[in-house]
């Protein structure tokens, strides 16, 4: 799967999640343009303005807000946070009447606007509202999938983390299921670099990773209890899943897709595009060839000083001669 350049991405929702991945996918240079979406034109507005000031600091990420879906046109991914927010003690499964009836009035115009579009359901309860998205649209489910547990793996990673004194980057572990309160880690693969974790050493046992699971899989009401929502993880972690989808990484994440989804990947790791420079032609022959791109690594090392030579169809060396056939 090829890089896809100058991405645009439409987030749906300017609340605290909508904005919060508008801000990752700026500083984190995933998309060349971000649209943030919201019925509330004055707040998407604002948001977009408040973005857009700090653009001198994050790169060419043009930031815009609306509530006109018909902006969504053209994306290549639509990450969709629009919904109510969960309540202290409220859980997920406790959102989805409402949020499926936003849902319902939400999806047909953004897929009408935008069919080609790769769509993330973030909205709570992620997984249940996905499914009914791909049954009331007929999308394919390799094209329309929730979130998952990319953000419930990042919390448990922190949690295994913090107790052996290492990175997180070093810790490999997973968390599948129902991004809610039946989520579980997989122990049996979890691993420390190399080093299973139950044997790291003797703290982790049976009961510490039992409380580890609680931890994890509640991270997200002692968020909500002290601030009321979760936003900057989630924000982060949807844009992982962004880059995934378009090839800007080379990560696999633990979404979610429908169960009658083909079994796909979302991403491929970035290659070295050798063909991708502009053509040149041949002085004697006048066939075309294309320079290689300054990224590769081959064209780094032929930057070297020019010097006259032949090459194999007589041409005299000159400003053309590397680009010969």
């Amino acid at each position: 799967m090829a890089v896809i350049e100058n991405a645009k991405v439409t987030v749906v929702g300017a609340g605290a999640v909508g904005s919060a991945t508008a801000y990752a996918l700026m500083i984190r240079g995933a998309a060349r343009e971000v649209v943030l979406y919201d019925i509330d034109d004055a707040r998407a507005t604002a948001e977009a303005l408040d973005l857009a000031h700090g653009a001198m600091f994050t790169g060419a990420s043009e930031v815009v807000g609306t509530s006109d879906v018909g902006r969504a046109a053209g994306s290549h991914v639509i990450v969709v946070t629009a919904g109510a927010a969960q309540r202290p003690g409220q859980t997920r499964l406790e959102l989805v009447e409402t949020n499926a009836r936003i849902m319902a009035s939400l999806i047909p115009s953004l897929v009408e606007a935008s069919p080609r579009a790769i769509v993330i359901i973030v909205t709570n309860p992620c997984d249940v509202l996905a499914t009914l998205a791909v049954e009331q649209t007929g999308a394919d489910p390799a094209r329309m999938f929730a979130s998952g547990c990319v953000l419930d793996t990042s919390r448990l990673r922190l949690a295994l983390a913090r107790r052996a004194g290492v990175d997180p980057r070093s810790v490999h572990a997973h968390i599948v299921g129902e991004h809610g309160d039946s989520e579980f880690p997989l122990w049996s693969s979890a691993r420390i670099g190399p080093i299973p974790v139950t044997e790291w050493d003797d703290s982790f046992t049976p009961d510490e990773l039992d409380a580890i699971a609680t931890e994890v899989r509640t991270a997200a009401y002692s968020v909500i209890e002290g601030k009321g929502a979760t936003n900057y993880a989630i924000g982060l972690s949807s844009t992982r899943i962004v880059e995934a989808v378009l090839a800007t990484s080379g990560r696999s994440c633990p979404s979610r897709r429908d169960s009658r989804a083909p079994s796909v990947s979302t991403e491929s790791p970035s290659r070295c595009r050798r063909s991708s420079g502009p053509r040149a032609r041949c002085r004697s022959t006048g066939s075309a060839s294309r320079r290689p791109s300054t990224s590769c690594s081959r064209a780094r090392r032929r930057r070297s000083p020019r010097r006259p030579r032949r090459c194999g169809r007589g041409c005299r060396g000159d400003s053309f001669v590397r680009a010969c056939p």
